[in-house]
């Protein structure tokens, strides 16, 4: 993007990178600016006014996780560049204590950032864990979207509540909410689903009725009565 021209064309716009940490920005920056001064790339260089680091100043927020460990490159980025990024649990971030952590790292940031940082932050919202009831409701949802794309092959998909519930329970977990779950619907029921359409057992104009025998989740075809 930075070579495409858009940042010399648009010195206004703005991007927020939505990744986990401002660590790396830093690194990047250096990288660039010393790519440019040692190296052949420079020549493409569409903005002779601003150097590759001046211009992610510039045309980027950096988003930083509740870890305070990078904080201390907020300098090399700018802190008017940089969001603060909180939202489903990360394996390496700090998710259920996430608000505890934010309330304690923006105390201690207080200490270190410029007013105008941090009234750049509007507002904490506290999410509540998801229940187990809660994913019965992520079930539904994801199999609608599911039956959507099935209805372009005119196929049906019936889920008992047996099913239900055992596809709840296998996608549900007290430490990741329903993120487990959109996995558990591609290996138990999307997975073999496809495998089924392919060799032939599940054609257009037909229902799918998925039970639960011996613990375990069973797809059963049927043709379509004649209306």
């Amino acid at each position: 993007w930075l070579w495409s021209g858009f940042p010399a064309r648009y010195p206004e716009l703005k991007i927020a990178m939505a990744e986990g940490g401002i660590g790396w920005a830093a690194m990047l920056m250096d990288r660039l600016d010393d790519i440019m001064s040692r190296s052949g790339y420079g020549d493409g260089w569409p903005d002779p006014k601003n150097s590759p680091s001046e211009v992610l100043r510039r045309n980027f927020w950096f988003c930083m996780i509740e870890d305070a460990s990078t904080i201390c490159t907020r300098h090399r980025i700018g802190v008017e560049n940089i969001l603060f990024e909180s939202d489903y649990p990360h394996g390496d971030g700090t998710w259920p204590d996430t608000q505890h952590v934010i309330e304690r790292v923006l105390g201690a940031l207080r200490d270190h950032f410029r007013p105008e940082f941090l009234n750049r932050v509007d507002e904490i919202v506290q999410f509540s864990r998801l229940r187990r009831e809660d994913i019965d409701r992520v079930v539904d949802m994801q199999m609608i979207r599911l039956d959507q794309r099935l209805e372009e092959q005119d196929i049906r998909l019936i889920l008992t509540p047996e099913a239900r519930e055992k596809i709840a329970d296998e996608g549900y977990d007290p430490a990741y909410g329903a993120r487990p779950l959109k996995r558990v619907i591609q290996k138990r029921i999307q997975d073999p689903l496809a495998m089924e359409m392919l060799t032939g057992a599940v054609i257009p104009g037909d229902d799918v009725e998925v039970t639960v025998e011996n613990d375990a989740l069973v797809m059963t075809p049927k043709a379509r009565p004649a209306p």
